[in-house]
């Protein structure tokens, strides 16, 4: 079970996609942010399990953590954005803050000097502090 204890704290998580996108998630659910994240949730769940399966080299157990994990935050979301509050599959506002989130990400990436091609392909580029 050490791989638990290295998953939550990797020096790396705040260059990931999925722990943003997991904290806003949460931050959903919980209603302290009103905007879903069911579109970003759902392309990094479909992502996130190509890229564990043929691209990140860690255990088996690692993997499917993660891909469960990702899949549990997808479920949640899917769950708040349709049954609790009924919102229609596209959502102007919540798609609006998904692509929003996202240039986000990807600005605090090129500030770091990374993009996400360096940071998820190329072993986890260096990062320079």
């Amino acid at each position: 079970m050490d791989f638990l204890h290295n998953y939550f704290t990797n020096t790396n998580n705040i260059y990931t996609i999925s722990y943003w996108i997991w904290i806003f998630s949460f931050l959903f659910f919980i209603n302290i942010s009103p905007f879903s994240l069911l579109y970003l949730s759902f392309i990094f769940f479909c992502l996130g399990v190509i890229y564990e399966i043929f691209v990140k080299k860690e255990s088996y157990y690692y993997k499917i953590f993660t891909i469960i994990f990702e899949l549990f935050i997808f479920l949640l979301n899917y769950y708040k954005h349709y049954h609790y509050y009924k919102l229609k599959t596209f959502s102007k506002k919540d798609i609006i803050f998904n692509i929003g989130l996202f240039v986000t990400y990807n600005i605090f990436l090129y500030i770091n000097n990374l993009n996400m091609y360096s940071f998820y392909v190329n072993d986890n580029a260096q990062i320079k502090s």
